[in-house]
């Protein structure tokens, strides 16, 4: 009888091992190794372009809009409808690239604010202008106030070639910077214009450098004491057009948003 069992002991130990080794010798899976087989290894990585500025969620819901889509001019004109060849979409900027007119919003705004990224060619000149007007005028410079772009760090802009009211962020010819803001020639200056029914305020790099009311009478004595007294209508409008300066020099200009106000 103990033959018998110790037979059937076998054979039991024997037919367990077989189901084994036909089920593949495998043993049973630990959480371990349930974790790692749920990971597929033929994931393919998802590649999203982003094409100019994205808007964030608060810029969003604050009512930022964006004016440059970083592909395409659409949105954009030549001042006085010239030909739009002396502008370009170059590494994702508005870039100047030839002889031609200052480049302008087709849109024309009144109280809001502008903010972009901008970057000038070393000893490079250009400017942002609002409440542009055209008519029968041939610069924007002649009805517009300017916020200053330009690199007066070397040659012919160094030192006191430039005035204060001549340097970067400055509104041009009439209320100066206290000092440089800019970044090294070759980087992305931030530049922020808030103009709210007359007040008007610019941020160079998240520091103020004009801070100004429009249409008062210390506004029309500052304009008459500058280059600006013998142009007809300049600064007088109260709605316009936002343009950037053709000066002759490189310029890029990226990231471009705004929000009416």
């Amino acid at each position: 009888m103990k033959n018998l069992f110790k037979n059937l002991n076998f054979c039991l130990v024997g037919a367990v091992l077989m189901t084994a080794f036909a089920c593949g010798g495998e043993t049973a899976k630990t959480d371990e190794n349930v974790a790692a087989d749920s990971v597929k290894t033929d994931t393919v990585a998802t590649v999203v372009e982003v094409s100019g500025y994205q808007l964030t969620d608060e810029e969003q819901q604050n009512g930022w809009k964006v004016l440059f889509d970083g592909k395409t001019l659409d949105g954009w004109r030549s001042f006085q409808n010239d030909s739009l060849k002396a502008w370009a979409v170059e590494d994702g900027c508005i870039t100047r690239v030839a002889e031609g007119n200052d480049i302008i919003t087709k849109d024309e705004y009144e109280s809001f604010e502008l903010k972009l990224s901008w970057k000038i060619a070393p000893e490079g000149n250009s400017g942002i202008f609002y409440h542009v007007v055209e008519g029968d005028h041939k610069t924007t410079y002649e009805t517009a106030p300017e916020m200053q772009i330009i690199d007066a760090s070397a040659g012919r802009y160094a030192g006191d070639k430039t005035t204060p009211k001549q340097k970067a962020g400055a509104n041009y010819d009439l209320h100066p910077v206290d000092k440089d803001y800019t970044k090294p020639v070759g980087e992305f200056n931030e530049a922020h214009i808030i103009c709210n029914n007359g007040k008007v305020q610019y941020f160079l790099n998240g520091n103020k450098t004009a801070d100004f009311e429009m249409w008062t009478p210390e506004w029309k004595k500052l304009i008459k004491g500058s280059k600006f007294d013998k142009m007809n209508g300049f600064a007088e409008a109260k709605k316009g057009y936002i343009a950037f300066q053709n000066h002759g020099d490189k310029v890029w200009i990226k990231d471009v948003r705004i929000k009416v106000l």
